[in-house]
């Protein structure tokens, strides 16, 4: 099976939230300056933090990821509504045990070759106030891409 390249957004007992008043997504009530990796098209337009509402409390042993590139991204936001064994919208959360490493550059296509390094953004994150629920908290309950 391959591997999926999503950037980590929100870790166990985070609660990640789109948008703020300023389009941002925000992670424990700091917003992210996320300029710095999300895709940037041709004609210099970047695209937004996303296009779709929500507010998640990240489950213990999960994380919540979201693409650079937003709009053509199937990430955790696109499972936030998913009917599963585990419950709706819990499949939106990635098993830690899952995860098989960062990704550490960019080497195709040639021209954005570059290394990639955690943005300063995620420094300012506070600690979660709370321990990680067992299972995901979604709101509101029928959000999907």
């Amino acid at each position: 099976q391959g591997h999926l390249i999503k950037r980590v957004i929100g870790m166990p007992g985070d609660t990640v939230v789109c948008c703020d008043s300023s389009g941002r997504v925000t992670v424990n009530g700091t917003a992210l300056d996320e300029t710095s990796y999300l895709y940037t098209g041709p004609g210099g337009t970047q695209v937004a933090p996303s296009d779709v509402e929500f507010s998640v409390v990240v489950p213990r042993d999960r994380i919540f990821v979201m693409g650079d590139h937003r709009d053509l991204s199937a990430d955790s936001r696109c499972h936030l509504s998913d009917v599963s064994t585990q419950g709706r919208g819990q499949t939106a959360f990635v098993p830690v045990s899952d995860v098989v490493g960062p990704a550490f550059a960019i080497v195709s296509p040639f021209d954005r070759a570059k290394r990639l390094r955690i943005p300063a953004t995620f420094a300012d994150v506070p600690a979660p106030t709370a321990a990680a629920p067992e299972r995901g908290e979604i709101k509101p309950a029928g959000v999907s891409c």
